[in-house]
């Protein structure tokens, strides 16, 4: 296709009129600059990368502000949300139920406690802002090109409990305890003291599928998020053997052909009782996937697991697999959660990893858009390291056909910066750059991207990290995240995968303070049902820009559409160039999901 190149002789007048920004790009990654537009961008980081974190509302980790005003409440949430963009993230797990109840204003749950308080007596029924917050978050973090994904916890209802008190006592009329309780059952009171639902209850299931299912309908979210509670790992000295599940094993098990009298240990092919369970949670994560692809294909469904999925020898009660990382863990999903985490990052493919597994054992299902392993740990770590798990990843995607595998981003543990330890790092302010730099070149065509846990370890003085996450984040930024980049595109979303219209009507001209380019944009604004907007259509802009006479074309910008009319003039200002310089600008026009238009070339000379 003919390109469109508009020249303009441009002479700045006055230098001091230029707000110049002098970005000092490391030797790494400026032989990582494109050469040109015409080469592939898609597994390049400085272009295509997640960048998110997680944003925790649980017993107000990064937010809310307990008994905060509305106007405080907006306040620290434009603080993350600035922190993000400012240093060139894309995305963001927002922790919409923690537990019971939710931040927003919803027809099934109560209110969040967090807002007033952390004790069960401060849920409510209503809502106590005029802003609906979560729509709040996700307004302004699409003005800052900031995907939101919403994260649920599926079965905790509560992080405390009073034994001498009644449901009623505790908690709000909404929670759906009650519900359960009267459908004459018993909620789960596990040895930490937290309260759970029975995930071998199908009434479990459809209340987490409704409690999502109200957040996909009417909320712009661009994702739904779970992270690694399933069943629950071990505490007070009880394991997955003591879970108290044996009434709705004796309902539910044996009608579906599992021996729940075998408890001996779980793996692919045994029909015990922990195969029930497992079983279980595969149903779960498979029909999350089905009723939000079934509202909105466009809507990522990702997972964030603990690091590791099975030890590769027995360690204590947790059998392991051959197949399994070469890790000592106490935790791994699928011994001891029943989350079998490797068939939902497969989507049901039976690679030689999974040889014993049958469809009873799950294959054959899709499950998650992507994975995204907490791998909270150094590379030092004596029975976790970080390098040993991360290949463990990226050698289990090698063995899939890749035809419907999800993505597979990485978890990185920024909040355990500080710590003092004689055997990890954590006070090395580079270690997240080096884990950085180490899943970009194992992983490359393979991790597309990182997450970071949590949000207040990125600022000065935290309490848990010092100043040490700060600095770890601003290494980041200088070494790897020097430049805003896309979010990649989703492996199982190549069925729509229709980019948008090329821009047109490019113009260029001198203006005080820089270079101010504009175009125009021919895609008409579609939404669905929901009044979201669709995929194809555009929703944001990228500046790319190359400095005539030096080698490498940078991303310099990411700007979000405002103008909903088809043809809107389009207007951006350079302020960053340098008088002394020509430069060829390249801008492109973005979906939701990523989508890249055919670029729009302008020259000024």
């Amino acid at each position: 296709m003919k390109k469109i190149i508009i020249l303009i002789s441009l002479t700045v007048l006055l230098i001091s009129s230029c707000q110049t920004v002098n970005i000092s790009l490391p030797d790494k990654l400026r032989t990582m600059l494109i050469k040109n537009m015409e080469e592939d961008r898609s597994l390049n980081p400085l272009y295509r990368e997640f960048r998110a974190a997680w944003f925790s509302t649980v017993a107000n980790i990064d937010w809310p502000v307990k008994g905060g005003s509305e106007n405080e409440q907006k306040k620290l949430i434009i603080k993350h949300l600035d922190t993000l963009y400012e240093n060139n993230f894309n995305a963001v797990f927002v922790q919409v139920k923690p537990d019971a109840g939710v931040i927003f204003p919803s027809k099934i749950n109560p209110t969040t406690r967090y807002f007033f308080g952390t004790d069960s007596k401060y849920e409510k029924d209503e809502y106590p802002f005029k802003t609906d917050m979560l729509e709040y978050i996700i307004d302004e973090a699409h003005k800052r090109n900031l995907e939101v994904h919403a994260w649920f916890n599926p079965y905790r209802m509560s992080l405390t409990y009073d034994k001498n008190k009644t449901y009623e006592e505790q908690f709000s009329k909404k929670n759906f305890i009650h519900t359960y309780v009267s459908n004459n059952l018993k909620p789960i009171h596990w040895y930490d003291n937290r309260i759970y639902l029975d995930p071998g209850e199908p009434i479990s299931s459809k209340y987490i599928i409704d409690s999502v299912i109200e957040v996909v309908e009417n909320y712009d979210v661009d994702g739904i998020h779970f992270d690694d509670y399933f069943y629950q790992n071990a505490a007070g000295g009880k394991t997955y053997k003591d879970w108290p599940d044996r009434v709705s094993a004796e309902k539910y098990g044996s009608k579906r052909g599992y021996d729940i009298n075998n408890t001996s240990y779980d793996d692919y092919g045994v029909n015990g009782l922990y195969a029930w369970r497992r079983d279980n949670i595969n149903r779960l994560v498979s029909d999350l996937y089905k009723e939000i692809k079934l509202r909105k294909p466009y809507v990522k469904w990702t997972i964030s697991p603990a690091g590791v999925w099975r030890n590769n020898t027995k360690l204590s009660e947790y059998i392991g697999s051959k197949y399994g990382s070469d890790t000592k863990s106490y935790n791994p999903n699928f011994d001891a959660l029943h989350a079998d985490v490797l068939l939902w990052l497969l989507n049901g493919e039976k690679t030689s990893s999974l040889e014993k597994a049958s469809d009873k054992d799950g294959l054959n299902r899709m499950y998650v858009d992507a994975v995204i392993p907490q791998v909270y740990w150094s590379s030092s770590h004596k029975t976790a390291p970080f390098d040993v798990i991360t290949d463990w990843w990226v050698n289990e995607y090698k063995k899939a056909r890749g035809t419907n595998t999800a993505d597979l981003y990485i978890g990185h543990a920024l909040y355990k910066m500080g710590r003092e330890t004689n055997t990890e790092p954590w006070q090395n302010i580079e270690l997240m750059s080096e884990q950085i730099d180490y899943i970009r070149k194992i992983g490359r065509g393979y991790i597309k991207g990182s997450s970071f846990f949590t949000m207040h370890s990125m600022y000065k003085k935290d309490r848990d990290s010092g100043d040490f996450g700060n600095l770890a984040l601003k290494y980041i930024k200088e070494n790897n995240y020097i430049f805003k980049a896309i979010v990649p595109t989703m492996n199982t979303m190549k069925n729509i995968s229709e980019a948008p219209m090329k821009l047109e009507n490019p113009s260029i001209k001198k203006v005080f303070g820089g270079i101010e380019i504009s175009f125009t944009d021919p895609n008409e604004y579609k939404t669905d049902k929901y009044g979201h907007v669709l995929p194809s259509v555009s929703s944001y802009y990228v500046i790319y820009r190359e400095t005539i006479g030096e080698s490498g074309i940078e991303l310099i910008d990411k700007i979000r559409r405002t103008n909903f009319n088809i043809n809107s003039k389009v207007i951006y200002k350079d302020k960053t160039i340098n008088s002394k310089n020509t430069y060829i600008y390249y801008v492109t026009a973005l979906d939701r999901i990523h989508n890249e238009s055919k670029y729009l070339k302008i020259i000024n000379d």
